[in-house]
């Protein structure tokens, strides 16, 4: 397992900085040294949950540079400035520009030590807290992303912020046209890895020419032996997360050599000579079950084992109540006479009843035709019927449908009742037989 580095050294003195990473590995503390604070920098990111011990006199870019630079980064980040020629203003300067402490060699070690805890301990406080600010405001935006009232969609999001705040890889589950890259993408808005690459990869569409220099890369020398580099997907990905979709067509030869990514976090490139260290999320989707793959000798079952670190399954349109008529309205406002045009309830019985094989995708497409002017079904899907139970399919119409109003009138009570043409007494006896939550639909 990757130990997390707890320190970072900036300081151009070798001698210096090999001793201090003897003195903090003694302490328990994995810390690593640059002598070249530009590299550094590229180092360092906004949300880094260690420490900074930074010298002051450096060649080239001053330790008060990169201290401002740290700080426009991260104001929040501790840097503890270290200094064989220190004096009081400078002191003084450091800690007004944001330096959690000042130290000058010959260092007092206990108490550097004490101070590089306390600063850890500070900034795991500050990161955790980020990390819930971060998780809150994804979970109210999640609404408008993952969209839908149903039991199902509502679990559904809960699932997505749960694994979104864990480091598991992920396999999302769903038909076809469910929208496993918009749920892949919101995995990855909830989580620590939001800022980072995205990279998605169609793995139905590899070739035998270049299915494995697309993932890991490839080098080749000219005839002048000069080394060209292609990095893979993979690498494009590090640092962030990889999309793997349609994960069921990948070829088994690459299967093989994903699980040893899976295993290593390591990729070696076509023609190169050593490995390569990555640091990537991996969430695979896929639209059938990798259990028949596996049963059929077309998917390794090592392989899904390794994925399935947390499974996502992404529930069919027939099976979300009203969403049909919330998704349908939403997909009407973004046409520009989108907002004028009503769902009337003829047509949310319509869409209620309808079987939607290619699910959001070809909901979309529906909403698409409406308003353009023409019928919501092509004349291929027009036919589709229900194959569940006559009595089943009664009793979920006629709560989608009650839902569906309900939401259409911000959960008011006196416009569903007109609009449904029924009692208000009925209606209410309705809204308890289905357990229908009023409150959900009050905006």
């Amino acid at each position: 397992m990757k130990t997390e580095t707890s320190v970072i050294v900036i300081d151009d003195d070798e001698d210096f900085s090999e001793s201090l990473l003897q003195l903090l590995a003694v302490d328990g503390l994995h810390a690593i040294a640059f002598r070249d604070p530009q590299k550094a920098l590229l180092s360092i990111k906004k949300d880094y949950k260690g420490v900074v011990l930074l010298d002051v006199q450096m060649p080239r870019l001053s330790g008060e540079d990169v201290l401002k630079m740290l700080m426009d980064l991260d104001p929040e980040l501790p840097v503890i400035h270290i200094t064989g020629h220190g004096d009081i203003p400078m002191a003084v300067r450091a800690l007004k520009d944001g330096a959690y402490g000042f130290y000058t060699k010959p260092l007092a070690i206990d108490e550097l030590l004490r101070d590089i805890r306390r600063a850890m301990a500070s900034r795991g406080i500050e990161i955790e807290r980020r990390k819930l600010a971060r998780q809150l405001e994804m979970r109210d935006g999640l609404v408008d992303v993952v969209v839908g009232t149903s039991a199902n969609m509502v679990a559904l999001r809960q699932l997505i912020l749960k694994i979104g705040s864990s480091a598991v890889d992920v396999l999302v589950q769903g038909e076809t046209g469910s929208g496993k890259e918009l749920v892949s993408r919101a995995v990855v808005n909830v989580s620590a890895r939001c800022d980072g690459p995205f990279i998605a990869v169609n793995c139905g569409s590899f070739t035998d020419e270049r299915r494995f220099g697309e993932l890991f890369g490839s080098e080749t020398l000219t005839h002048k032996g000069e080394k060209i580099v292609q990095p893979g997907r993979f690498e494009q990905a590090n640092g962030g997360t990889i999309l793997l979709d349609e994960i069921e067509s990948m070829p088994l030869d690459v299967q093989v050599q994903l699980l040893r990514v899976l295993q290593e976090r390591t990729i070696e490139r076509i023609n190169g000579s050593q490995e390569i260290s990555i640091d990537v999320r991996i969430i695979a989707a896929t639209k059938v079950s990798l259990q028949t793959r596996v049963a059929e000798g077309l998917f390794r079952e090592d392989l899904l084992y390794r994925l399935n670190g947390a499974t996502v399954s992404i529930p069919p349109l027939r099976e979300r109540s009203a969403d049909p008529v919330i998704l349908f309205e939403r997909f009407l406002l973004q046409h520009e006479n989108g907002s004028a045009l009503k769902v009337s309830p003829s047509l949310m019985s319509d869409l209620l009843s309808h079987d939607w094989p290619g699910n959001v995708r070809e909901l979309k497409n529906a909403a698409d035709r409406y308003a353009s002017g023409l019928s919501i079904f092509g004349e291929d899907d027009s036919g589709r019927t229900r194959t569940d139970s006559l009595s089943s399919r009664v009793a979920e119409f006629e709560k989608g449908l009650i839902e569906a109003t309900l939401a259409h009138n911000n959960g008011s009570i006196k416009c569903t009742m007109l609009d449904l043409d029924i009692p208000r007494k009925t209606l209410s006896d309705k809204i308890t037989k289905y357990s229908i939550n009023r409150d959900d639909y009050l905006s």
